[in-house]
Parts: C-alpha cells; sequence; structure tokens
C-alpha cells in the first residue's frame, strides 16, 4: 500500500498539491488526461460531423447535440420525451434516436475534445504565483475574437501557452518561461516566440 501512495505522490506535481484530497480533481491522472487532450487537438470531430450531415436537419443534430452533451457533462440529461416538445413535435422518438446513432457512429470513441479553455485552467495553474491568470484569459480570447485565421491554424495548447508566455514577458516576469511552465506545457520558449 505505501507503493502506491509512493507512486501517486511522485505522479502529482507541486501544482496539483491542492487537488489531492479532492477525488473530482483525479490529480493523479492528470498528466495521463492533459496528454490525452494534445492528441486529440488535431482532431476536430464537429467539423466532420457537420460536413457529414451536409447542413441539412441542423435542428435535429442540435437537439442530439445538446442530448449526447448532457449525457457526458450534466447530473441530469433531458428525456428524449421533453426534446420532442421542445421542437415543437417535429420529430418521433425514433428520428432523434436515429440520429443520435448517426451522431455517435461518426464522432466514434471521442465525446471529448481539447478547446483552448481546457488548457488555460491547467497552464494558469502552472503560474506560481497567479498573477497574471486574467492576463491569459483576455489574450486567449482577443486571438480568438480579432485573429481567427490564427486560431485554426495552430494548436490550441501552443496558443495557450503562447499567450501564457506573453502575458509574462508584458509583465516583466522573469524568467519569461520558467521550469514548471515547460514541464506542464510541453512547450520550450524559443517555440513560443
Amino acid at each position: 500500500m505505501n507503493n502506491l501512495v509512493l507512486f501517486i505522490f511522485i505522479r502529482i506535481t507541486v501544482v496539483d498539491q491542492s487537488e489531492i484530497s479532492n477525488e473530482l480533481a483525479a490529480a493523479e491522472y492528470i498528466k495521463d488526461i492533459y496528454k490525452f487532450y494534445k492528441r486529440l487537438e488535431t482532431k476536430d470531430w464537429l467539423i466532420k460531423a457537420h460536413l457529414k450531415f451536409e447542413q441539412m436537419e441542423l435542428q435535429l443534430v442540435g437537439i442530439n447535440g445538446m442530448l449526447i452533451g448532457c449525457k457526458y457533462e450534466e447530473i441530469w440529461a433531458p428525456r428524449v420525451n421533453d426534446l420532442i416538445i421542445d421542437s415543437d413535435n417535429t420529430y418521433i422518438r425514433e428520428h432523434i434516436l436515429k440520429m443520435k446513432k448517426a451522431i455517435f457512429g461518426v464522432l466514434g470513441r471521442y465525446l471529448t475534445t481539447s478547446t483552448s479553455y481546457v488548457f488555460l485552467v491547467r497552464y494558469t495553474k502552472a503560474l506560481i504565483p497567479y498573477d497574471n491568470k486574467s492576463m491569459v484569459f483576455c489574450l486567449t480570447r482577443w486571438l480568438g475574437l480579432v485573429h481567427y485565421s490564427i486560431i485554426m491554424e495552430n494548436n490550441p495548447s501552443k496558443l495557450v501557452a503562447s499567450t501564457v508566455y506573453v502575458s509574462r514577458c508584458t509583465l516583466n516576469k522573469t524568467p519569461a518561461w520558467t521550469g514548471t511552465l515547460k514541464y506542464h506545457t510541453g512547450y520550450f520558449e524559443d517555440e513560443l516566440r
């Protein structure tokens, strides 16, 4: 049993120490979770689903997107009958279930994707002290609003790491890129410049 505790302790970094007692944070798995997010950020299942349905039956796709999303993320998912009523009885139960099956066929086992938000949460947590967290959030949102092409051409993890770097440079933090940030982001300072 002591070896298991030692193994878990070694896998949990200083950044995650405050989460050890929080069972929902899954601190012992956080490194693996973010490796998975980095693998996913090169795949965009939403575009594949959009192309597959050729913009037809968007309301039906939207209803199922909400149904699937709620089952994945929320404690209580809506019932199919509630969705039928919400769509003004446009669809019957079989339509909704058939579309849900088609969406799952396109998505495969990928029910999540890595967005800039998951990396924002992680990388700003690695900012010790948390002095420029709000600047990182603002810079990342600004990039998304003003420079959409940059967002589309780069991985979310690299964009967020870059905004962390820019914010530290703007605030004259030294060093601009720490070993902790390199470890948690996987990027070297010269990659972000």
